[in-house]
Formats: structure tokens, sequence, C-alpha cells
């Protein structure tokens, strides 16, 4: 499941039930390592591109804190910090641990799009408040400030 590199779980190749397992365009799990396998004999390296922290579809909400940021200059703080709920536990349940037991949950992200502050569901770039602090990270794209 995922749309363009915003995944909700990189080890599935349509090999697990989740989320209605939509089959890839790219083919089956067997399909990809058989032209894996046809580029090692042709003498190809093949490496996978893959994006860890773009994810979506959580499966649990977690209570945080966030800031909401100008989405034009996201060094720009609108506002207070404030509690909301966001879907950020990952959890994969129709994989049941099979490749990974990791779970990611609001610790393993800097920002998210979409909070709900009460009832109200709220869109833009929000900041998290996490372990690791609150400042985005300076080794990405300075594209809108910080495109992390």
């Amino acid at each position: 499941m995922g749309r363009s590199y915003d995944v909700y779980d990189i080890y599935d190749l349509v090999e697990f039930d989740q989320k209605g397992g939509i089959p890839t365009r790219y083919g089956t799990k067997e399909e990809y390592i058989q032209a894996i396998e046809k580029a090692h004999k042709v003498g190809l390296e093949v490496y996978a591109d893959i994006l860890l922290n773009h994810k979506m579809g959580a499966d649990e909400k977690e209570t945080i804190t966030v800031h909401r940021v100008n989405e034009d200059n996201r060094n720009e703080i609108i506002g207070d910090h404030f509690i909301a709920d966001a879907m950020t536990k990952i959890t994969f349940p129709g994989r049941n641990g099979k490749y990974s037991q990791f779970i990611w949950d609001y610790q393993c992200f800097s920002g998210i799009d979409i909070v709900k502050n009460g009832n109200e569901n709220q869109e833009g770039i929000f900041k998290i408040y996490n372990e690791y602090g609150t400042e985005w990270n300076e080794n990405v794209s300075h594209q809108f400030g910080n495109y992390d």
C-alpha cells in the first residue's frame, strides 16, 4: 500500500494481507526476485531504493506534542505547541513480526501533516516533539527552509 514513496510496509511485496493487500504495479515478490536474478546473470547489480521514514497508513493513534510551522518556511513556528492525536504508530498486524519486529511510533518521525486537535482535524506541517527534540534534520534539502 502506498503512494509514490509514502509506503505502509517496505517489507511487504503483496505477501501479507494488510489493509486490503493492493498488488503493486511492479509484480509479485517472486517476479521481483526473478528479475534480480536475471540482472545478476548479466553482471548488473541491483539496489533497492527505499525511504525508511516516509510512511503512511498508521495502525494506531498516539497523543503527541506538536507545533505548526509555515509550509513555505518550515523553520518558522506558527503559534504555541499543543497536544494532539496523530496516526503515528505502525504495528504491521498482517505481517505478524515476519522479517522485522520493529514497531514505528512518533519517536521515529520529526513531522506530520495531519493531527486531530480536540474534535477537529488540522492539516498542515507539524513538527513533532519527541526524545530527539524539536529540530528538523539539518542533513536534508533546505527547500521550504527544511524538507525533513
